[in-house]
C-alpha cells in the first residue's frame, strides 16, 4: 500500500469556508421561514387594509371635497339681513363713542380713538356735541344720528335677525 499523503491545508480550509456558509445559509432560511409565518393572511390582509384606508385619506385631504370641507365661499347676506347688522353695528359704535364723551368729556376725533376697530364705518362730529355714524350695507347707505332714537332706527331689524335661519 502506497503511503497517504496529507491533505493539503488547502482544502481543510476550504471545508471549512463551506459548512460555514452551509451555516449562514441554514440560519437566513429558518428566519425567513420565520417572517413568512408571521405574515399569516390575516395579517396581511390588516396590513393592505392599512394601505386601502391611508390612500383614502390622502386622496380626500388632496381633493377636499364640498360634502366634507363645507362651501369654498360663505354666500353673501341677503341685502335685508345686511342692512339689519349694519343697523346694529351702528348702535353698539354709537354707545361707544357716547361712553368715550361721558369719560372724557369731549367727542373723539375718530371712531378708532373711541376705540373701535371697524374701518369702514364713517364717523363725523357736529359741533358742539352732535356725531353721526355711516356705513353702507350692499346698495344701502345707512346713517345713524346722536339723536336718532334706537326704537325709529332699528325698525324691523331685530325681526329680520330673528328670523333669518327660518326663511
Amino acid at each position: 500500500m502506497p503511503p497517504t499523503l496529507p491533505r493539503p491545508i488547502r482544502d481543510s480550509k476550504s471545508s471549512l469556508y463551506e459548512a460555514a456558509l452551509q451555516a449562514v445559509r441554514s440560519q437566513e432560511e429558518a428566519l425567513a421561514a420565520k417572517v413568512r409565518q408571521q405574515l399569516s393572511p390575516r395579517r396581511r390582509r390588516w396590513r393592505v387594509g392599512l394601505v386601502v384606508v391611508g390612500l383614502a385619506g390622502a386622496v380626500l385631504l388632496v381633493a377636499q371635497p364640498e360634502w366634507l370641507t363645507g362651501p369654498r365661499h360663505i354666500p353673501p347676506e341677503p341685502p335685508g339681513i345686511a342692512a339689519a347688522s349694519l343697523r346694529l353695528t351702528l348702535l353698539r359704535e354709537r354707545r361707544r363713542v357716547q361712553s368715550f364723551e361721558a369719560a372724557s368729556g369731549h367727542l373723539p376725533l375718530t371712531l378708532g380713538e373711541a376705540g373701535s376697530s371697524l374701518a369702514d364705518l364713517g364717523f363725523e362730529v357736529f359741533p358742539p356735541d352732535a356725531f353721526q355714524l355711516w356705513g353702507q350695507a350692499g346698495d344701502s347707505l345707512i346713517t345713524l344720528r346722536s339723536s336718532d332714537s334706537v326704537g325709529s332706527f332699528l325698525g324691523e331689524s331685530l325681526r329680520l335677525l330673528r328670523d333669518r335661519g327660518r326663511q
